[in-house]
């Protein structure tokens, strides 16, 4: 089940974003490129797969800073995936 988060400010001038906490997910992911703090390339071409076994590939893994009213914390090891349609966390 997927459950819809709190909308939370990533100090972009864009309009916010929601995330999307999952439990079955064992990665953090999400597709805006901007958001990321520095963007390691992964070393060796690599894939997640959606539930509909398409494959995506990642571009980049590093860290995002979120904020939320006055409250500011770290989603480490996030992996940047251009072709998915919601953050998920």
């Amino acid at each position: 089940m997927k459950h819809k988060a709190k909308q939370m400010d990533v100090g972009t001038s864009k309009p916010k974003e929601v995330w999307y906490v999952d439990s079955d997910m064992s990665n953090h992911m999400m597709k805006h490129e901007e958001w990321f703090s520095t963007l390691e390339k992964s070393e060796q071409p690599r894939f997640i797969k959606s539930d509909d076994d398409t494959s995506h590939p990642i571009d980049h893994i590093d860290n995002v800073t979120l904020s939320h009213v006055s409250k500011r914390g770290i989603v480490c090891n996030v992996l940047h995936v251009q072709t998915i349609a919601k953050n998920l966390v």
